[in-house]
């Protein structure tokens, strides 16, 4: 089922697992701009890597949803 997302914005935090990254997919698939949270740096790039192979524009930022300073950065 395709929903229509178009001009709208998505944050999906905790991308980095198999479910996250499987939102992310659907999200962008249906027209959102997405921006993946990423908690732990080291998963980052795996992250990034993961997202480049699908061809996705999905933006990955490095911030930790359970910490104010790091929303707050």
């Amino acid at each position: 089922m395709k929903i229509d997302l178009e001009n709208k914005i998505s944050l999906v935090a905790r991308d980095n697992g198999d479910i996250g990254k499987a939102i992310c997919a659907q999200l962008a698939e249906s027209g959102a701009s997405v921006i993946a949270l990423v908690a732990k740096l080291d998963e980052l790039e795996q992250s990034r890597i993961h997202f480049e192979k699908t061809r996705l524009d999905i933006d990955i930022c490095h911030a930790d949803i359970a910490n104010f300073t790091s929303c707050e950065k």
